[in-house]
């Protein structure tokens, strides 16, 4: 008994080793074709409509009435155009201008934090998906950097803040291309771990395959030779 017990500890003592999740070739690939679909639909219908929702938060917050235009088109796709009714000092106006871009800049961040999260726990199906609607989020109020119209220059403009004409754009390039280069590193790797957990799965089906061939033939009578 005491032999056991000892076998049980030196057992327990060993390092386990990290058991990684197999994700499936069809799953994966159906993940990307939803989130290359899925892009188009956030960053011209869900971001823009979530861009109003927080112009009405802040102006609900405030008390203060309001009404609402909402258009779309196939190029500029959802937009409107928030009216409050009420007079407001220049920080709320601020806070209004900036609540739009603000926000769903602050989802499409979050997503990412998300989507770093699933890599690291190897739900890699689920964190390509995620990197796509974090892209969606994020190209919608990236836009306002370069426009020389709309919420960032009015909420520039209120508070009276001068700034070169080259800074708007450099700050949208720079989340811009943070955001890309997070994007391509993590559809890099996850692409990889596909192909290699795809390979692994392979070689240990080929190597159950050669181990029950050889241990078939262990166990098969011999003939005898005359």
């Amino acid at each position: 008994m005491w032999q056991n017990k000892r076998k049980q500890k030196n057992a327990a003592r060993e390092p386990k080793a990290m058991e990684r999740r197999i994700t499936h070739e069809h799953h994966y690939n159906a993940y990307m074709i939803a989130g290359l679909l899925s892009f188009p639909i956030v960053a011209f219908i869900i971001s823009p409509f979530f861009h109003e929702l927080f112009h009405i938060f802040v102006l609900k917050y405030y008390n203060c009435p309001y009404w609402a235009d909402f258009h779309s088109s196939l190029t500029g796709g959802l937009y409107a155009t928030v009216y409050p009714n009420c007079s407001m000092s220049s920080i709320q106006l601020t806070i209004l201008y900036l609540a739009g871009i603000a926000g769903t800049l602050a989802i499409g961040f979050l997503l990412l934090t998300l989507d770093w999260y699933l890599t690291k726990r190897d739900y890699l199906e689920y964190s390509i998906f995620t990197s796509f609607i974090a892209m969606g989020f994020l190209f919608s109020p990236v836009i306002y950097f370069f426009s020389e119209e709309g919420d960032l220059i009015n909420a520039l403009n209120v508070l009276n803040i001068s700034h070169p004409s080259y800074f708007l754009p450099l700050l949208g390039i720079i989340i811009m291309l943070s955001s890309l280069i997070y994007f391509w590193l993590n559809l890099k790797y996850t692409s990889e771990q596909e192909l290699l957990e795809e390979e692994k799965e392979e070689l240990d089906r080929f190597g159950a395959r050669k181990t029950q061939e050889s241990e078939y033939k262990k166990y098969m009578p011999k003939s005898n030779k005359d």
